[in-house]
């Protein structure tokens, strides 16, 4: 069920993913994230399932932990660094 905002409001009370992005299935999800994660350096942004939409979402992991959040940026660096040389 994938509406906008204003037939949101109809729909259901307000929550706060009611104005995030809503996204039909996980790649896609997970696409629009590596595009955020190219852009923005050390970040906890996650792809998360919404059940109150029937979609998926990005939003801030507030317990991943900084130790996990700088090996997810070497793990990114490494893998675009493979075939750039």
């Amino acid at each position: 069920m994938n509406h906008g905002f204003r037939a949101c409001k109809r729909l259901h009370k307000e929550q706060r993913c009611c104005t995030k992005g809503h996204y039909e299935t996980r790649q896609e999800a997970n696409s629009i994230l590596l595009g955020y994660l190219n852009r923005v350096l050390m970040s906890n942004m996650v792809v998360y399932q919404c059940y109150l939409h029937g979609v998926w979402h990005l939003g801030h992991d507030k317990y991943m932990g900084n130790e996990m959040i700088v090996a997810r940026e070497d793990i990114s660096y490494s893998l675009s660094t493979v075939g750039g040389e």
